[in-house]
């Protein structure tokens, strides 16, 4: 009995060393970054005890900010008509990305940029760059149901300032709503020309569910920086392009279950007892939701995580590797990392 211990044991040391080897090759790295590591992440932006160290909420409405002759260019650039891939947040909406433009809708796009940054400089009383990528884009929203619910967005920096301007509405179209500084919401309605500046990854913000069938609403999303050193790398959203990308989502699905059924078999992980990876579970568990919390140990990324939104994190895992063993020490490795690894190979912001 003692000695079937000891293998179990083993037998995860082994698989951790496994995945380890892999992450330090970056066989599964886009843009410099583990994949799912990138993926975990941005589902932690839905957990407030992830994020609230980083709350600084900013935002305001912009009236008339552009001109009608500039918003009838801007309607002008054709949008794809393919909708985003359902989101836990988000639900009958497209992406039309910068990349995806003509030559002569990007100038269009660029040309109103610059307009934009200017003013919002006057506004700010900062100066502001273009981020290093060029990730501006088109949100649509289609009729009833359509949202994006309660989130921050990917980088909870202050110095990341966010515009969206109104460029075409029909129908009743949902308002934008943002948590203040005291957690009260504030709704904001916008008409075609009208904008709202505000701090996306500070900020708690939604757009809520449309009840009119007929609505549709296109908005323009821009980025801007206070800080002339910025650098980031490109975001997993644009790889997947906001989720209609649907050869890059499988890829990466399929990539992420290869390697971690590959992992499994080399460290015999099916003979590994339930009550072992129970009992490792709910100890990362413990430790991912409290240590951080109350101690700042200096490794890891520094942000406790909910024991709610990790289980969520175990239940999607294990029915991507159609395994419970498989995916719950598949996902154990990956919040232990966010634990213990030297911060600067995990921190995000």
């Amino acid at each position: 009995m003692k000695d079937n211990y000891y293998n179990q044991i083993l037998y995860f040391l082994i698989y951790i060393v496994l995945l380890l080897i892999i992450d330090l090759l970056g066989i599964q790295n886009l843009y410099g970054e583990n994949t799912l590591r990138r993926l975990i992440h941005m589902f932690n932006r839905l957990d407030y005890i992830s994020y609230y160290n980083f709350l600084d909420p900013y935002a305001v409405k912009l009236n008339n900010f552009v001109d009608n002759d500039l918003i009838q260019e801007l309607d002008s650039i054709q949008t794809n008509n393919t909708k985003d891939f359902p989101w836990l947040t988000r639900k009958n909406t497209g992406t039309h990305m910068y990349s995806k433009m003509t030559d002569e809708e990007k100038k269009i796009l660029e040309k109103t940029t610059e307009i934009v940054k200017q003013k919002c400089e006057k506004i700010l009383n900062k100066k502001l760059y273009n981020l290093p990528d060029n990730n501006n884009r088109f949100y649509s929203y289609y009729g009833k149901n359509s949202h994006h619910l309660w989130h921050v967005d990917p980088e909870n920096k202050n110095t990341i300032y966010n515009v969206i301007l109104c460029i075409h509405r029909s129908g009743e179209i949902s308002p934008f709503q943002y948590k203040d500084k005291n957690n009260e919401i504030n709704t904001i309605h916008t008409n075609e020309g009208d904008g709202i500046l505000f701090r996306g990854g500070t900020t708690i913000h939604q757009v809520p569910p449309n009840n009119d069938e007929n609505s549709f609403r296109k908005v323009l999303a821009l980025s801007f920086t206070t800080d002339a050193n910025y650098n980031t790398n490109s975001t997993l959203c644009t790889y997947v392009e906001g989720g209609n990308k649907y050869i890059n989502i499988a890829y990466l699905v399929l990539l992420s279950f290869i390697i971690n059924y590959i992992c499994s078999f080399i460290a015999n992980v099916d003979s590994i007892s339930y009550i072992f990876i129970f009992g490792l579970v709910i100890i990362t568990l413990l430790l991912s939701r409290f240590l951080p919390f109350y101690f700042d140990i200096g490794l890891g990324t520094g942000r406790a995580t909910s024991i709610l939104s990790n289980i969520k994190l175990y239940i999607l895992f294990i029915i991507l590797n159609l395994s419970i063993k498989r995916g719950s020490l598949y996902l154990t490795y990956f919040i232990l990392s966010d634990l213990f690894f030297p911060k600067p190979y995990v921190f995000y912001y």
